[in-house]
């Protein structure tokens, strides 16, 4: 096993020639360096040095091994410098897990907000539904989430976010896209699509149906609010879904979307990350970024209400 101690003192009478000014800028004694060295070169089976004079000379051996170890060293600082850039939060990452609408509406202008104080902090950002985003925090592939609590998960912590409305989409003409609020008796019979089990949406669209004491007509299920848009387009049913999942095409006239008539026809968002467990330095200022946008510590109406405090707070820096 090479001796990393024994390599340095090595490094450092080599680069200056000389034992003495090796144990002074080493701060031990001169017969100290003699005797580490001397049992560097017997545990190496090697001459390193050879005496010129009063200077002290390298070796063939001592030259190619002076060499490689520089080497090593100046990895070492390198190492040390990534160190102290990530305490000092110059460098990091941070694995964020997230459905879709969030990842394309609200992270661009939380990310920008970030990088003003921490440019050099990598995001990476991994899209999904409940059940994604809550493993991949089980999984440890994503430090925090930003996700509709389905149900308790034994191990993780929640922190309410954001509260969204629930709208009922339709395609354009449908009989129901004139009203201003839908209520759930009026879709008793409307062809339903739907997210996969396990969706924060599915669970609350199903909740509010049984309340009423029947079932959802599901006909078509689909992991991919996308893809259900994609459907309703083409009339094969309507869905409910979080204002913001639907807002793009709404607002291209693409889609209706009309509210529902409920008191409980919302959506929590929540931050999400595993309960006792280290976050990074990066995260930590993360999570901090999304506290500050919640002064009161309660969750805000809309995914708007996020972004003009974004740039509110943009405003004032």
């Amino acid at each position: 096993m090479l001796n990393l101690n024994h390599l340095r003192i090595f490094c450092c009478v080599a680069k200056h020639r000389s034992f003495t000014k090796a144990a002074r800028i080493l701060s031990i004694s001169q017969p100290a360096v003699t005797n580490q060295i001397k049992a560097f070169q017997e545990s190496l089976n090697l001459t390193l040095f050879s005496q010129k004079r009063r200077e002290v000379a390298l070796t063939e051996e001592g030259r190619i091994l002076y060499e490689r170890s520089q080497q090593l060293f100046e990895l070492e600082k390198e190492i040390e410098n990534i160190i102290d850039d990530m305490k000092e939060l110059k460098v990091g990452a941070i694995s964020l897990g997230t459905p879709r609408s969030y990842a394309r509406q609200l992270l661009p202008f939380l990310i920008a907000h970030f990088h003003e104080s921490y440019p050099g902090i990598t995001i990476r950002i991994d899209e999904g539904g409940a059940l994604d985003v809550i493993n991949r925090l089980l999984d440890h592939r994503n430090e925090i989430g930003i996700v509709a609590k389905v149900e308790e998960t034994p191990g993780i912590m929640f922190r309410p976010l954001c509260r969204e409305s629930l709208i009922v989409v339709l395609p354009p003409g449908h009989r129901l896209a004139r009203n201003k609020t839908i209520c759930i008796e009026e879709l008793a019979d409307e062809p339903m699509i739907m997210r996969e089990t396990g969706s924060g949406t599915r669970k609350l669209v199903s909740d509010l149906f049984a309340a009423r004491n029947f079932r959802p007509p599901c006909s078509i299920e689909a992991s991919s609010t996308e893809l259900i848009k994609t459907m309703i387009v083409r009339g094969r049913g309507v869905s409910i879904m979080s204002r913001p999942a639907g807002l793009p095409e709404i607002e291209k006239g693409e889609l209706i979307g009309v509210s529902l008539e409920d008191s409980k026809a919302f959506l929590d968002i929540n931050i999400a990350y595993l309960k006792d467990y280290h976050l990074s330095a990066a995260s930590v200022v993360f999570l901090k970024a999304l506290d500050d946008l919640l002064p009161e510590g309660k969750p805000v109406v809309g995914m708007r209400t996020l972004i003009a405090r974004l740039f509110a707070q943009g405003a004032q820096m």
